[in-house]
């Protein structure tokens, strides 16, 4: 079957579309001292974030073309994180109830994931390598009701692997152009070992495949169990998805050695990746090493609130310029650790999201102390901001959506997204409406107010100098509460695991779409991951956030922007 790289060229009809065709990038600062290239297969582009996504859609799709899963059944997995949180994922795009059990170790966040899709969790005692306690207790509620349950098994069920043959196989040899040396991956499932390893062997049979497991938990190269820190691998058995007469040899790696790389490639190529990954590209530098025939400035200086930051920190580790972010204290704890693992250093001030002032000032007295020193990108003034989504982002939205598009809406923010987008499209068609977003608890465009709210990297208090307010057709407001409630249901009734702003974009759009119900498609946008929101009120966890006594007085491009134009736009509360 053809691999449909331009997929995305038209709307997808539901985020299951989405699964697959992620990118494959070479490594250029890590493998200095390796000969052969050594590329990665980027597999947290699906849509939650890791290559279960595959075989989980593939798994429910087979089951309900058998019969063997079909309304009203419940699915029962076993899972120490990645497949639980695609199992959920599936099964709240498909509309099934789902109940994962795993060990009681495994991180937070994973868990937090797997329930704002909608699971239940039973926990089981231990860790990484005690998912045999996991699979006993699964064993024992499917019992309770055998016809019941639906057990999608991903160590035994062999659509597991068809799903790596038919899919991830081929993507990685159409990307290296049909020349692959060797191929490494963690043990896992076994699923993506075997059904890649067969795919490549078929198109070559001098491909070398290496399986990967813990120094700690070595049971394919010493047959010792033991405790280690890489979840996702090392489950202390041989899964019956892997057909271990593929392999070429087997490759050890330590949870610090694996910890270390996963740093490293944040810092170094940009890319902030999880421990399995460290420990996968820890073992193929090990392999290059050992066969080398198989080969193949300034500092910048950002103000934001969370998603800008870990985008300038991002670019700034991939160019290997050191980079400082100024951000209100008060945002959340993964997009500060975030921008940390890509090397950024961070400057607090007071307040939250809506005291972005503050955080500005502090920029420029930074700036003034070494101004040839310094590049400020000003993601508020910088006029490429808006080019980017003009050259970008309009044109795919107007060719996936063919050319048919009644209004876009999107929260203010930094101002490029609205105006470049919105020029783009008014360009195409001047019927095309344009609405901005802001929190009802700072509806500066719409009332003049400034307040504190908790929507993340929107309502800033004043009007950036990249938005364009001559453009908007209207203002949508919506609550944080709103916008918190709808980011849950995205993710438990649509499978969209999205930021606590992209509820807000869609509470609006829905708003949009009561008034004007004579509109043409409506489309927003998703700015973010709800993983950057796990000790924020989206996962429960609501932070006290201590907002400075001032004043908080309008400044003069806001008020003149205000007078010229805030009495031509369409309101929505």
């Amino acid at each position: 079957m053809p691999i449909r790289w331009d997929a995305s060229r038209s709307a997808l009809a539901s985020i299951a579309e989405a699964v697959g065709r992620t990118p494959l990038v070479r490594l250029n600062r890590v493998t200095a001292d390796v000969g052969p290239e050594v590329f990665l297969k980027l597999e947290w582009y699906g849509p939650t974030g890791s290559l279960k996504d595959r075989i989980y859609l593939h798994m429910f799709e087979r089951a309900e073309a058998r019969g063997e899963l079909a309304r009203g059944m419940r699915v029962l997995e076993c899972s120490t994180g990645n497949a639980g949180i695609a199992c959920a994922f599936v099964a709240g795009v498909k509309g099934y109830k789902c109940t994962i059990v795993m060990p009681e170790g495994m991180s937070d966040e994973r868990k937090k994931i797997m329930r704002a899709y909608g699971a239940d969790l039973v926990f089981t005692a231990g860790g990484e390598s005690d998912v045999d306690l996991a699979l006993a207790r699964l064993e024992a509620i499917r019992a309770g009701d055998p016809a019941g349950y639906w057990v999608p098994g991903q160590f035994d069920n062999a659509d597991n692997v068809a799903a790596h043959y038919r899919g991830t196989g081929p993507e990685i040899w159409e990307q290296c152009g049909g020349r692959v040396g060797a191929f490494v991956a963690a043990q896992g499932s076994g699923g993506t070992l075997t059904g890649v390893g067969r795919f490549l062997r078929e198109r070559d049979p001098r491909v070398r495949l290496y399986a990967v497991e813990p120094d700690e938990c070595a049971l394919l190269t010493r047959r010792e169990w033991g405790p280690h820190g890489i979840e996702g691998i090392g489950d202390g058995f041989v899964p019956g998805n892997l057909d271990v007469s593929l392999l070429t040899g087997v490759i050890t790696t330590t949870t610090d050695e694996s910890v270390a790389m996963a740093r490293r490639l944040a810092s170094e190529e940009g890319i902030f990746c999880g421990i399995s990954t460290g420990c996968n590209v820890v073992a193929a530098l090990k392999l290059g090493r050992r066969h080398q025939e198989l080969a193949r400035g300034m500092r910048v200086l950002e103000c934001s609130t969370g998603n800008a930051g870990i985008a300038c920190a991002f670019v700034a580790a991939v160019k290997g310029y050191k980079c400082t972010i100024v951000m209100p204290e008060g945002m959340s704890d993964e997009r500060k650790k975030i921008m940390r693992a890509y090397g950024a250093d961070l400057v607090f001030t007071p307040g939250g999201e809506s005291d972005l002032d503050l955080a500005l000032a502090r920029l420029e007295a930074i700036r003034a102390g070494d101004p040839a020193g310094y590049w400020v990108p000003g993601q508020f003034d910088n006029a490429d901001n808006v080019a980017a989504h003009y050259r970008g982002t309009g044109p795919e939205i107007w060719e996936q959506c063919g050319g048919q598009l009644g209004a876009f809406v999107a929260a203010q923010g930094s101002g490029g997204t609205l105006t470049g987008v919105g020029r783009f499209l008014r360009e195409r068609d001047p019927r095309v409406r344009l609405y901005a977003v802001e929190p009802d608890e700072c509806a500066l465009l719409t009332r003049r107010e400034w307040g504190p709210h908790g929507i993340e990297g929107i309502g800033d208090g004043f009007v950036p100098g990249n938005l364009d307010v001559s453009l908007l057709t209207g203002v949508i407001t919506t609550t944080t509460d709103e916008s918190v409630a709808m980011a849950r249901r995205l993710a438990a009734e649509e499978g969209i695991f999205c930021g606590i702003s992209t509820g807000c974009n869609v509470v609006a759009a829905l708003k949009l779409g009561r008034r004007h119900q004579e509109l043409a498609p409506i489309v927003t946008m998703a700015n973010d991951t709800g993983q950057r929101y796990f000790t924020t009120v989206l996962c429960g966890e609501a932070k006290y956030v201590e907002i400075p006594a001032r004043d908080h007085p309008m400044d003069p491009r806001t008020r003149e922007a205000l007078d010229r134009y805030q009495a031509g736009w369409e309101l929505l509360p």
